[in-house]
């Protein structure tokens, strides 16, 4: 699949922020318009947008992710704005917030999540959302004139973590719905060479973005004497070469004082790829004999003082607790 993103239009949910804003601003520095779909936007994607109001060009659209009907409308909106579309990422996501988490259950405080409601936001925002998003894209890319093909190809990038591949009693619902996604990106993966559409995914570990560090509940996880963060901008540039590229090494994504391993083979990219991001390296994780991110070496896919949090969990559990 050749493919560049230069006079593309893409679809960003969560652009607004984090791995999304970074995405966001490489596809506009590479030539792509952008329809920004998210709740909100920080002080630096409202200037992200203010600078690129021709061409390329990035726009607004308010919505929450986890309505369906919203959802629609956004692809009216965009098609609308920009006719056809090229590149979709549903990267909207929530990192188990104490508003909708497995250990706050719906009903006690400060949970959102309603106890009658039949759902949990952190489920309906990390797993429903981009399989939801997934399903009107295919529908667009069929639908368009011409529709996809190896000829007139398209892209979908999801954002997973390297919770898809272990286990965690401290995120539950948010570890569920990284191996979900997993699972889901992995079974569309012959949508390439039959669709001309490639599906695929990033796995990064610990991401310096506001869904970690504006979240006290998450930062004392980490030790910042010890522990390293993935950079946000990193992430993009693996999204940006799923996309693109039919290969990805180490060398092309970090700076030469990052790179963990500087001999290692470059990554094959096809419909299906997941590509595991730490700190100054790449991996794929294989979809059988997965050894893990900690099979690397490299750095940020643990945080190393999560013990406490861990007893602190664990100790939320006595006599009572889940009562409404």
């Amino acid at each position: 699949m050749s493919f560049s993103v230069k006079n593309k239009t893409a679809l960003v949910t969560g652009g607004g922020s984090g791995i999304g804003y970074e995405f966001t601003k490489l596809l506009l520095e590479n030539g792509a318009n952008v329809f920004i779909a998210d709740l909100c936007l920080r002080p630096e994607s409202e200037e992200l947008i203010a600078k690129y109001q021709s061409h390329p060009k990035a726009t607004f659209h308010k919505i929450d992710v986890t309505d369906w009907a919203q959802l629609d409308d956004m692809f009216v909106a965009a098609t609308e704005q920009f006719g056809t579309i090229d590149i979709v990422s549903p990267s909207a996501g929530i990192f188990e917030p104490p508003i909708s988490g497995f250990w706050i259950p719906p009903g006690t405080k400060p949970s959102i999540d309603d106890p009658h409601g039949g759902r949990h936001q952190t489920v309906d925002v990390n797993f429903t959302h981009p399989i939801r998003v997934s399903q009107l894209t295919i529908s667009h890319f069929m639908c368009s004139s011409p529709t996809s093909s190896s000829e007139n190809p398209k892209s979908i990038v999801h954002t997973c973590s390297v919770a898809s591949q272990g286990a965690g009693m401290m995120f539950p619902l948010y570890v569920a719905t990284k191996h979900g996604l997993d699972g889901f990106v992995r079974s569309m993966g012959d949508l390439e060479a039959s669709h001309g559409i490639r599906v695929t995914a990033v796995e990064p570990g610990a991401v310096k973005t506001p869904l970690f560090t504006e979240h006290p509940e998450k930062m004392r996880m980490m030790d910042q004497k010890l522990d390293d963060w993935v950079y946000p901008q990193e992430v993009a540039k693996v999204m940006l070469a799923l996309v693109q590229n039919h290969e990805v090494g180490n060398d092309e994504i970090f700076s030469t004082d990052r790179v963990f391993d500087k001999e290692a083979a470059k990554i094959q990219i096809r419909g299906g790829s997941v590509v595991e991001v730490l700190v100054g390296n790449l991996r794929e994780v294989p979809l059988f004999g997965n050894q893990g991110p900690m099979s690397s070496g490299a750095q940020g896919w643990k945080p190393s003082a999560g013990a406490a949090a861990y007893q602190e969990t664990v100790q939320m559990l006595k006599p009572g607790w889940g009562q409404v």
